[in-house]
């Protein structure tokens, strides 16, 4: 089946220092008033944790917002449309057109051209030539099919055959097959799930013996061409707070919970980000300064509406499995047409950013949501769905022998982050999403993957390099200084599994941290539970700002993300 949930057991160790002095609980709950309040980020949960704990421009999509010029896009007279996507490893592409999401076969075809230089494959086609011969008069849907050394060219290939296949995954990691639609990474917006209330079933993405002539051209999900118009709202996304982020309290919501059941939201709009709008005023008089959407990057969660009397299994809830690192999921959005998810979203923010409410997102570019291996025993069966079917080594950790994923997060295979042209991504992912969304804010799902030194078969986390993801974010996204002003907020789960990937209180300047170790120890002195005790030294480490562990890299107490409960 379609592999998509986000199950992660996160080994943590508790490293804690202890002072030699103790307070008692008088002086302590004065320190904690007196010195965290004023100058702590807190991380709430719900609104009942916070009861109980008592215009600098409408930046629009445009080529800036996508340095390596990559996707699909109208050209300014709206005459072209230039299809752009990068290969290293691939020895032909074509992309398929559709004038509809599902249901249909293509409209037109058409092969792209490779630049040696840069690996980038494209291909413009005239609009004129696209109503007038193949009849796309309206909303344009496309996928790529590609072919590579693991599965050759064939003049004679036709969808659904093996014509051509030698192998299902070659020495190199190459897992080409032309019987599969892939999503363009690049795309603002797809057109709906992999398994969907109507199509159920999730394997007929899978490459391997069983599955690899399945063609997925009528019912995969589709990249849609969109022009800048279609994406612009009419309000723009307001004024950005500038506050530092020490003195933000954050409150962790996911859109879809926020107002589902919430009478006070008409109920075509509960459940929205037109929905989370109308909350604004309410959490702000809470005392709310920056709200925190767990992922909303598209992720396979529309079978989550199937019956639940029926035998199909509903899709996992968190969004932990991202199909797409530049469209907003389509399903919290009341507005469903194309376009209408981005321009929800920007006036949603819009509408946070009125009452002076920051926006964070919660983002994953540790692994993906095609998945994991179909058995620990079958090393030929994966989905393909975008990135491993346009060149898996590029895009995905391996294992040292290319023939399986790399894993030590317990959610799929690691993203390849050291990879210059995953970081591309990565990074053009998260200028869009701050300069044309108009977002505040990340917070970056299993960060330590970020950090990570080795492409394929280890990995090693290290601060200090500045080749990883993790410096180059820091670089290019400039982080807010801690004074506040223009900026970005960067929030790092430092968790992982294995090697050394827990790292609260590892992480380079530029960067705050959730702190499980504030966590870890305010809750084992409330609950008994654990046989370690905790002293009164102990706490007053964590409630003073952990100097352990932000002490250097010209961090400070403010960079600790303080918290006692999350998703």
């Amino acid at each position: 089946m379609l592999q998509n949930k986000h199950f992660l057991k996160r080994k943590q160790k508790n490293y804690m220092k202890i002072y030699s002095f103790t307070l008692s609980k008088k002086y302590l709950l004065v320190l904690f008033i007196m010195m965290v309040v004023p100058t702590f980020s807190w991380l709430i949960k719900d609104v009942e944790a916070y009861q109980q704990i008592s215009k600098s421009g409408n930046v629009e999509y445009n080529i800036t917002a996508n340095p390596s010029q990559l996707g699909a896009y109208y050209d300014a007279t709206k005459a072209n449309i230039t299809f752009r996507v990068y290969s290293s490893r691939a020895t032909r592409m074509e992309v398929y057109l559709y004038s509809a999401a599902t249901g249909l076969q293509e409209k037109a075809k058409y092969v792209l051209t490779k630049n040696s230089t840069t690996n980038i494959w494209s291909k413009t086609a005239l609009v004129s030539t696209l109503q007038t011969s193949y009849g796309l008069t309206g909303t344009i849907y496309y996928g790529y099919r590609v072919w590579g050394p693991n599965w050759p060219y064939s003049s004679s290939w036709t969808k659904g055959s093996s014509t051509g296949f030698i192998t299902d995954v070659d020495a190199n990691g190459n897992r080409f097959n032309p019987n599969k639609l892939l999503l363009d990474p690049y795309t603002l917006e797809i057109s709906h799930d992999p398994v969907t209330t109507t199509q159920v079933d999730g394997t007929i993405y899978a490459s391997g013996p069983l599955y690899r002539n399945i063609d997925t051209g009528s019912k995969a999900p589709k990249s849609i061409v969109l022009a800048p118009e279609t994406l612009a709202n009419t309000v723009g996304t307001g004024i950005k707070p500038t506050r530092p982020l020490k003195d933000e309290i954050i409150y962790e919501v996911h859109v879809r919970g926020l107002t589902k059941q919430d009478n006070s939201i008409p109920v075509a709009f509960r459940g929205t980000y037109k929905g989370a709008a109308m909350k604004a005023s309410y959490l702000a008089s809470l005392g709310i300064t920056a709200i925190e959407f767990l992922p909303i990057h598209e992720s396979p969660n529309d079978s989550n509406d199937i019956d639940l009397n029926s035998n199909v299994d509903g899709d996992n809830y968190w969004g932990y499995t991202t199909l797409n690192f530049f469209a907003p999921d389509r399903r919290y959005s009341y507005d469903k047409t194309p376009g209408g998810p981005t321009r929800e979203f920007k006036d949603m923010v819009k509408v946070f950013h009125d009452y002076g409410i920051k926006v964070y997102v919660d983002v994953v570019y540790n692994h993906t949501g095609e998945g994991y291996a179909y058995s620990s025993t079958d090393k030929n069966t994966y989905n393909l769905i975008c990135w491993r079917g346009l060149d898996n080594p590029t895009y995905n950790s391996l294992t040292s022998d290319f023939q399986g994923s790399w894993d030590n997060t317990g959610v799929g295979g690691n993203f390849n982050t050291l990879n210059p042209i995953a970081q591309n991504l990565i990074v053009d992912s998260l200028l869009y999403w701050r300069d044309s969304i108009g977002v505040d804010g990340f917070r970056f799902d299993l960060a330590t993957v970020l950090g990570n030194t080795c492409e394929h078969g280890c990995f090693n986390f290290d601060k200090l390099n500045p080749a990883t993801a993790l410096n180059r974010i820091a670089r290019d996204l400039s982080p807010r200084a801690a004074n506040g002003g223009a900026g970005i907020d960067l929030i790092a789960e430092p968790f992982g599994i294995g090697g050394n990937s827990y790292q609260v209180g590892g992480f380079p300047s530029g960067w705050s941290e959730w702190n499980g170790i504030y966590r870890d120890t305010i809750r084992k002195s409330q609950n008994k539970l654990d046989f370690e005790p905790i002293t009164t030294g102990q706490l007053a480490t964590r409630f003073a700002g952990s100097s352990d562990l932000y002490g250097d890299d010209g961090r400070k107490p403010w960079n600790s993300i303080n918290y006692l409960v999350v998703h």
